[in-house]
């Protein structure tokens, strides 16, 4: 067995390595120098500058060269992944496990000294590098688990820790690909893996997966990435096992070896410049590395005790080590600099040696007690542990959207399809299993039979607090537990069900918000030509977030007065208002609106003239929908002078489908039933937000950005392509030959959105996490000057407001808590609206003669 052992001791030696590199490459990135070779990422520069790159340039020939060593040090993973299956294959071979069994050594190999050192190093990030915040709420529970499996958790905390949950993903499927190792021959087997891995950096490389970020994803996020350098492993390990002649005889000429290994490691290294190159390199890297280590060591370290004896403890420790450090790197290398950073730097690599390999041995000492006390505790529970696990499973699953996913509906999906499968294992187990359960359980099970079901009905927003019920639901079955089964699961259903019906009544009466529709929803109908429109005559009573008004409309489905349009007189001036929601208005009554304002306004001016402004600004109308709006329209009105109002995010608009405003809207749905029903309901959506807030989880960063729209002053926004500004161009141009060809004079005015002309004090969803300064990033002057260039470009009248309301005498004019202008921006806007129409030649023209503009011919 010592001869054996003594065999062996290369692996621990190609760990040291590897582990040696690793650290130097921790070491030279904390100096913010990185490679652009490697594991490819999507921020690559062009080739040219990755060539200028290979090599650094900044500082001494010594220098260079360690941090160029130092960035070679990032392949060192791909040994330990090389040495996992190695390893693995060896002991199987040696000793054959059950599945279970074999997960379960694995997981007691693994976690015990990760979850420690886990502990300890959150503990002394929160405590003294102050990095807590609700990310650690957040993510902590799943980074302990090793479930690093989003670009987040990746490389949260400790960037190393993402080997946990490629290994995590490794060892689940080890099991698998022995059989096949095993059952299908070598070809088979080194032939299925590595096309696996072929296809999973090729999908990556193409951005055909759940991640966009190509880094995490090439490096281990999915295991399928890394599969053939953990499967050539254990085809190396089967052939060690089964003392392979040629393998035996490649061993054994080690100059041969590192020769060949070196030309391998070359091929890999050139091949990882490119993102083609790239699908190849990191196998080609780690079966070259491997080799170069294994030479070495045989040829300079292996007898020289001097030499051997450290480097086999290194690699003894390299587990606790590669734990270990870098936090301590990042948390220095960020605050110190030049020498003294080099001087901590070293001072942590030692230091975690040490305090590595004594936490091991505390781990490996306490782990029996507390091994046995946990086995203690789960015979109590062990004839019951399936059904444990299954509601533990979808409990977890509702804290886990709760937590983290709460608003992710693509995800969402994910922890639905846990409901589906767990609520079909509790149903087999109600009706299969029953003899084996104890009749003191069955009313839980009947419950979470009862509750997994619904859920499967419900929508979405009911999975973060699903859990919460079940948890309440046990508690109440517990004080009920001296009634009868029936009794007691009874009792539980009808206590539920009324108190979510009393909390969706009082949440719809005093704190209504839109939820799965629009608040205007109610007044709201699809119309053929239009998309959707106002119901005409109807009288609407609005209340959802801070809203509370009423929407009266006339026979068109215009939030106007009635208005007879038959007959025009010479007498008549008609001005048509088209627009959104700040025309409507949203928020106010009709009579508070500018567009009623000005008529008053107007009329009083001109007293001889019957004056109309008839105001077809409906809520959330975009080009597409005003364009149609006024082809149907302008025949029947008749209007003189047209003024379209336009919002900073037409851009986003113009870019929408019928379906897709229908489905938004809460208009159209293929599952009516959950559109009408369930997808509406507040008490899930309240429940959780409320509590979210009071825990302080609502990610307000990203709530405020899209709040306040400032994706729309982004310089490099996708939203002002050339593609998107020819729509715009093409609308307004349309817009104004339909207006001059029935003999109106089209105007277009821009609203500005609230960040432009109000105090930050004003704006409950001002950004202040972002820099609104950087004007690399942001223009604030870019949606309105594309309005104004294009309004040139087509001969169309255009009038800016954004100065006059900055500058207007009563602030705040926009509600505080939405987009819209609040009763004194309506008064502004009426008033400067009439300044600008009263003195203009389009009015006085109308009003002395009564005569088509000549400047509308022109």
């Amino acid at each position: 067995m010592e001869t054996q052992t003594k065999k062996l001791d290369w692996i621990d030696a190609l760990k040291a390595f590897a582990l040696i590199g690793i650290l130097l490459n921790h070491a030279v990135e904390s100096f913010q120098s990185y490679p652009w070779f490697s594991n490819p990422s999507s921020d690559w520069p062009d080739f040219a500058e990755r060539m200028s790159n290979i090599f650094p340039k900044d500082g001494s020939f010594f220098v260079r060269l360690i941090q160029f060593l130092g960035w070679l040090g990032d392949m060192g993973p791909g040994v330990f992944i090389f040495l996992s299956g190695l390893t693995l294959t060896l002991s199987a071979l040696n000793k054959p496990l059950k599945n279970i069994d074999f997960y379960k050594s694995r997981a007691l190999r693994i976690y015990p000294l990760y979850i420690s050192i886990h502990l300890i190093v959150l503990i002394i990030a929160i405590l003294f590098f102050k990095w807590g915040s609700t990310s650690m709420l957040l993510y902590t529970p799943l980074s302990i688990l090793g479930l690093r499996f989003t670009n987040i958790l990746f490389g949260f905390l400790n960037p190393s820790w993402w080997f946990i949950w490629l290994i995590v993903q490794l060892y689940l499927l080890f099991p698998f690909l022995l059989s096949l190792l095993k059952n299908k021959g070598i070809v088979f087997f080194l032939g299925t893996t590595f096309i696996i891995t072929i296809l999973s950096r090729i999908s990556g490389i193409l951005g055909y997966t759940f991640t966009g970020d190509l880094y995490s994803w090439m490096t281990g996020l999915f295991a399928g990435t890394r599969l053939f350098e953990f499967s050539f492993g254990m085809y190396f390990g089967f052939l060690l096992q089964n003392k392979n002649i040629k393998l035996s005889k490649i061993l054994s000429n080690k100059s041969r070896l590192l020769l060949g290994s070196i030309v391998i490691y070359l091929i890999g290294f050139m091949a990882s410049w490119t993102y083609i190159g790239s699908i190849l390199s990191n196998i080609l890297i780690t079966i070259g590395l491997s080799g170069i280590f294994y030479a070495i060591y045989k040829l300079i370290i292996e007898g020289n005790k001097t030499l051997e004896i450290p480097l086999l403890w290194i690699g003894k420790n390299s587990f606790s080590v590669f734990l270990l450090h870098q936090p301590f790197m990042i948390y220095f290398g960020s605050s110190l600099n030049g020498y003294t950073k080099s001087i901590a730097l070293v001072v942590i690599i030692i230091s975690s040696f040490v305090a590595g390999h004594y936490i091991e041995k505390l781990v490996i000492r306490l782990f029996p007690f507390v091994q046995s006390k946990y086995y203690s505790f789960l015979s109590i529970f062990k004839q019951d542990l399936g059904l444990f696990f299954s509601i533990g499973s979808i409990i977890g699953a509702s804290l886990l959207s709760f937590l983290i996913l709460w608003g992710k509906i693509g995800i969402s999906k994910y922890i639905f399809l846990i409901y589906l499968i767990q609520a079909s294992y509790l149903l087999f187990y109600r009706l299969l299993v029953r003899p084996e359960l104890p009749i003191r359980l069955f009313r839980y099970l009947d419950v979470s039979i009862f509750f997994s079901i619904a859920i499967l009905l419900l929508n979405w927003n009911w999975m973060p607090i699903f859990g919460f019920f079940l948890i309440f639901a046990y508690s109440l079955l517990f004080c009920l537990r001296n009634l009868s089964h029936w009794s007691g699961v009874t009792i539980v259903l009808v206590v539920l069900t009324l108190s979510i019906s009393m909390g969706e009544f009082l949440f719809r009466k005093y704190k209504p918000i839109e939820v799965g529709t629009w608040g205007e929803f109610p007044a709201l109908q699809v119309d053929s030509e239009t998309i959707y429109s106002l119901i005409p005559n109807k009288l609407t009573h609005l209340k959802y977030n801070n809203y509370d008004y009423y929407v009266k409309t006339n026979s068109l489905g215009f939030a106007s007065p009635e208005i007879d349009l038959t007959n025009k007189s010479s007498n008549d001036i008609r001005i048509m208002i088209l627009g959104d929601a700040f025309s409507m208005p949203e928020g106010l009554e009709y009579e508070f609106s500018y567009p009623a304002l000005l008529e008053k306004k107007l009329q009083n001016e001109f007293s001889e003239k019957t004056i109309h402004v008839i105001n077809a600004g409906v809520t959330g109308y975009g080009p597409i929908e005003e364009q149609a709006q006024l082809k149907k329209y302008i025949d029947i009105i008749k209007p003189n002078i047209i003024i379209n109002q336009l919002f900073i995010n037409e851009f986003d608009d113009i870019n929408y489908t019928k379906t897709s405003k229908l489905i938004g809207i809460g208009l159209k749905n293929e599952k009516i039933y959950k559109r009408k029903f369930l997808s509406r309901t507040l008490f899930p959506v309240e429940i959780t937000s409320n509590f979210r807030s009071l825990l302080k989880l609502n990610n307000d960063k990203i709530y405020r950005y899209n709040k306040s729209f400032l994706f729309l002053y982004e310089k490099k926004s996708a939203l002002y392509c050339d593609t998107v500004i020819a729509k715009m161009n093409s609308f307004l141009s349309q817009m104004n030959k339909l207006s001059v060809e029935k003999k109106a004079k089209y105007i277009v005015f821009g609203v500005p959105g609230q960040l432009e002309v109000s105090d930050p004090k004003f704006i409950s969803y001002f950004p202040y996490s972002e820099n609104l300064k950087d004007s690399t990033k942001f223009d604030f002057n870019l949606p309105l000057r594309i309005f104004h260039d294009l309004c040139m470009k087509n001969n169309i009248t255009y009038w800016d407001f954004k100065n006059y309301l900055k500058n207007y005498t009563v602030q705040p004019l926009y509600f505080e808590e939405s987009w819209h202008w609040n009763k004194a921006g309506h008064v502004a806007i009426a008033e400067l609206l009439f300044a600008y129409l009263k003195d203009t030649e389009d009015l006085k023209n109308l009003v002395n003669n009564n005569k088509y503009l000549e400047s509308a011919k022109k």
